[in-house]
């Protein structure tokens, strides 16, 4: 019995993003023959999704098999340490989407030190400076 909760915990919570991209491509068809030639892109971005909700359905386990005490005390200290990292995912995927909205809506401008970094010249401009900045005519022989 306890196999048969760990694999469903791991196949439900786990694969979340999964399920939850199939239902979505499924739901979406409705038997349209061009939304199909795009959509289970959708269940293949889903994958590393499904890496961050392992990670976390394997971290919660470890947390409920590691705590000792009655089984109310298990699931108290396993639920806490889920809510904590699905908050931090959460956050982080907030803080990501803010960041990357911000700069598309205001376009992005680098600090002064990454303008100097990104304004270093190919050695091809700096023979054109040079050659500009070179003297006109053969002063040399005079």
């Amino acid at each position: 019995m306890k196999a048969l909760r760990l694999i469903a915990w791991f196949l439900i919570f786990g694969l979340l993003p999964f399920w939850a991209s199939l239902v979505i491509v499924i739901l979406g068809s409705n038997g349209r023959a061009e939304y199909w030639a795009a959509a289970p892109w959708l269940v293949v971005i889903a994958i590393p999704f499904c890496v961050i909700t392992l990670i976390t359905a394997g971290v919660t386990y470890a947390v409920y098999v590691a705590t000792d005490g009655s089984s109310w005390r298990k699931l108290k200290y396993a639920g806490g340490c889920w809510i904590v990292l699905s908050t931090l995912v959460l956050v982080g995927a907030a803080v990501f989407w803010h960041l990357r909205t911000g700069k598309e809506q205001h376009g992005y401008v680098p600090a002064a030190g990454a303008r100097d970094v990104l304004a270093v010249a190919t050695p091809r401009q700096e023979r054109a400076r040079d050659a500009r900045s070179a003297p006109r005519g053969n002063s040399s022989y005079f």
